[in-house]
């Protein structure tokens, strides 16, 4: 699987957010894991201290993840769990009956809205692949709502979406009980409307950091700002 911009983005943001907010992150969930590079880039920014749980229902990401993960620096700290993640949230996590909870559930979940079928945007996509980028195999409500329900305290919800999808999803979020507690705004030029938004959610009010980032300058050269962010995870930077 390639990797993508809004994947090593969300990481990178999501590395950030641990290292600002100075987190104690025990335990963490990776809601359709892909080739586990949230999880990875996760680990690294922990130094391999949190027990990631990975959840990836694609027999072909699962079986990449499990490569990636066990030719990392961080082999035990990441465990994959090939299964639908709604039959996941359904059933206990571990060897214990109580259910588990998480300090941080983050994802770079399925956004496109009804997609029966390919489209433009699947025109070179597997029909695994076309399945998971679709919300029909996952809806963000329901990711949403399970997601809620396995959340530590004062844990956190962190997600990257399209614009249109992010004003939904915080509408949905506070009628949960869930609050902004961060929002990056991601623009691909300073000229161009914002296309994707990363969120961080809490069960707490708090004074919203609200940033924006372009990715690129007018003449197509990376932002400052960009290369900064990701310079941890991007060897070109």
């Amino acid at each position: 699987m390639k990797v993508g911009t809004d994947s090593l983005l969300f990481g990178s943001w999501l590395a950030y957010l641990i290292d600002k907010h100075r987190w104690q992150l025990r335990s963490a969930l990776d809601i359709g894991s892909g080739s586990g590079l949230l999880s990875l880039m996760l680990a690294q920014a922990t130094c391999g201290e949190t027990a990631i749980t990975a959840v990836e229902v694609d027999a072909l990401a699962y079986r990449q993840s499990l490569q990636n993960i066990g030719q990392s620096p961080w082999p035990t700290a990441i465990t994959v769990a090939h299964q639908d993640f709604r039959s996941f949230a359904a059933g206990p996590v571990g060897r214990h009956e109580e259910r588990h909870m998480f300090d941080v559930i983050f994802s770079n979940p399925p956004y496109f809205i009804g997609a029966a079928r390919k489209t433009r945007a699947f025109d070179h996509q597997s029909d695994g692949r076309m399945k998971a980028r679709s919300q029909t195999s996952l809806p963000l409500n329901t990711l949403l709502l399970h997601s809620l329900n396995m959340l530590s305290t004062a844990g956190f919800i962190c997600l990257v979406l399209p614009h249109g999808s992010a004003v939904a999803l915080l509408a949905a979020a506070e009628g949960m009980g869930l609050y902004l507690h961060s929002r990056l705004d991601v623009r691909a030029t300073p000229t161009k409307a914002v296309q994707r938004v990363c969120l961080c959610l809490s069960r707490s009010h708090v004074q919203v950091a609200h940033e924006e980032i372009n990715i690129y300058q007018q003449n197509g050269v990376y932002t400052q700002e960009y290369k900064a962010l990701c310079k941890s995870y991007y060897k070109h930077f």
